[in-house]
């Protein structure tokens, strides 16, 4: 069952707001949360899924918010009266309420690569070495997960 449209946005925008480099590594490190991390029960099988949850102190608010190639959708969970939740985290019920709706929402339309993702072809053989690198493009250490780790752990570059 669809329900009815809320808003629907008119007009072009304003057109790319992010490089292709960020949107990647951003789109990247929100597929991660949901296939390895908190945001576990927003997976939608062999759909792409990205997204964040977040719970503040005190259990007071939880939400998931994820997008998939056509849409994106945000779940908040909260009391009015600034009471805490019974222990909820955006990656429990929050998480799972977004897959419901997703799930529903995004039956019958085709699965497509996320935002700053490529649509996996066939096999294709891998170079090695520098001429592997597309112009521009920075070496693996320079990963925006290389940085983290060596922020994370303090370790100085090489």
């Amino acid at each position: 069952m669809r329900g009815e449209s809320l808003y629907q946005r008119q007009g072009g925008g304003t057109g790319q707001v992010i490089a292709p480099g960020p949107l990647k590594q951003m789109t990247e490190l929100m597929v991660a949360v949901v296939q390895e991390g908190t945001g576990k029960h927003a997976q939608l099988g062999d759909r792409p899924v990205a997204g964040k949850s977040g719970t503040t102190q005190d259990y007071r608010d939880a939400w998931f918010i994820g997008f998939t190639a056509d849409y994106v959708c945000g779940v908040w969970l909260g009391n009015d009266d600034d009471t805490p939740l019974n222990r909820i985290t955006g990656g429990t019920l929050p998480a799972q309420l977004w897959h419901n709706v997703m799930a529903a929402t995004e039956q019958g339309l085709p699965v497509r690569p996320l935002p700053g993702q490529v649509q996996p072809e066939a096999e294709t053989p891998v170079a090695s070495g520098d001429e592997a690198k597309p112009a521009g493009e920075k070496d693996d250490d320079d990963s925006i997960w290389s940085n983290l780790v060596h922020m994370l752990t303090g370790d100085k570059k090489h």
